[in-house]
């Protein structure tokens, strides 16, 4: 009973297969090699994304998961010092070891003190935020390059003359660097567009 109980534990965190009439097999995708949490701050309860970014985010993480070894889950209601139903069971993956990586979509900094930063061998990696937690990597746009291939994207598709719609606060360098990047691809910007 207790060598079951072990192995019933085991398939049911994704560690083993068990295979009818085959036996039972290590996973070739265990979680703590393949399963990722996407971390989204929020006090609320588990909801639907209601802006582009994350819904965008949610779209690619179902098709990495659908198509790959890695899985990723979205976690909406993660929050330190909210504890909701969400958080407590991503703090009970960590603590048994289902997951491969933590990807913070809030300022890490927000998280210091807690298991989700002081967990050790657990990876983690910022897609917004500040420096707060300077141990771990953060992926960031890179302007420039993102200006060069937008335009070298348009000049390729026949297209010439462009507007550009920002934010309010851009600061006249950033336009300038906007129209002079266009130039270089023979894509023409007039300051008024």
């Amino acid at each position: 009973n207790t060598v079951q109980r072990a192995f019933t534990r085991l398939v049911e965190d994704g560690f083993v297969d068990a295979i009818a009439r085959q036996g039972t097999f290590v996973s070739a995708t265990p979680p703590h090699l393949s399963n990722y949490a996407l971390l989204i701050y929020s006090k609320r309860q588990p909801g639907a994304l209601r802006n582009l970014f994350w819904s965008t985010l949610d779209r690619v993480a179902r098709e990495l998961s659908e198509t790959g070894t890695r899985q990723v889950a979205i976690r909406t209601s993660i929050a330190p010092e909210f504890h909701s139903d969400e958080y407590e069971a991503l703090l009970a993956d960590i603590r048994a070891r289902r997951l491969a990586g933590l990807i913070f979509c809030f300022d890490p900094g927000l998280a210091v003190g807690t298991p989700l930063l002081d967990t050790a061998d657990l990876p983690a990696v910022s897609l917004l935020g500040s420096q707060a937690a300077p141990a771990m990597p953060r992926v960031a746009l890179d302007g420039q390059q993102f200006w060069h291939l937008a335009f070298k994207h348009l000049a390729e598709r026949g297209r010439r003359r462009i507007a550009v719609i920002g934010g309010p606060g851009r600061h006249d360098g950033i336009v300038r660097h906007i129209i002079d990047t266009a130039g270089e691809h023979s894509v023409t910007i007039d300051e008024a567009w």
